[in-house]
């Protein structure tokens, strides 16, 4: 059992955490921090953390446990572990992402889960995963306007790849790549990561 309600800072530490307190904890020990609370902080310096979103609990060291302020980048309000969604290679194109590291000069290393890549952006090409679901709520009724252009029940995307295949065939290039570019943003606009990844590739 773990004993005591302040202290922490193991590992030859000096951090001060105390029991309630919000912090970011590295689940598992692993690379990636959430959102948790200190529930128990023991007499050896472990400190027993409490994540409200898997309803779980475990056991660390003070080496896998931050303070907010520690974590977060204070510039764009972004926290390492923190689920959003990044633009790829700075496109226009949003992706499921995890924030894993907050430079000194406002750059976010993000890791994208579909693909098991990981790039540096800057806070820019990044999103809240609030502020993505929002405008994606706001966007509904654009992307039913979308679909509905669709024909004899070929996705818009698969239209535009069909079209930009006839134009590199016909050693029309440049009408090609611009074919699989519109091919790519339809693709991600319905939620297809992986296709559109490949149709951008093109462009």
């Amino acid at each position: 059992e773990l004993m005591g309600e302040g202290g922490g800072g193991g590992d030859g530490g000096r951090v001060e955490f105390t029991v309630g307190e919000k912090v970011q904890a590295a689940y598992g020990g692993g690379e990636s921090f959430y959102d948790a609370e200190i529930r128990e902080i023991g007499e050896d310096g472990r400190i027993r953390v409490y994540y409200p979103e898997d309803d779980e609990e475990e056991v660390l060291t003070a080496k896998y446990v931050k303070k907010i302020e520690e974590a977060g980048d204070h510039k764009g309000g972004f926290a390492v572990g923190e689920r959003v969604k990044a633009a790829y290679g700075g496109g226009e194109s949003w992706y499921d992402a995890e924030v894993r590291e907050v430079g000194e000069d406002g750059s976010i290393r993000v890791y994208y889960f579909e693909d098991d890549e990981e790039e540096v952006l800057t806070a820019k090409y990044v999103k809240s995963a609030d502020e993505a679901e929002t405008e994606e709520d706001n966007g509904d009724e654009e992307e039913g306007e979308t679909r509905e252009e669709t024909k004899g029940g070929i996705d818009i995307y698969e239209v535009y790849e069909i079209l930009g295949s006839a134009y590199v065939d016909k050693g029309e290039g440049d009408k090609g790549k611009e074919m699989f570019g519109k091919a790519g943003e339809a693709a991600a606009k319905a939620g297809l990561a992986a296709k559109a990844m490949a149709l951008s590739g093109k462009s």
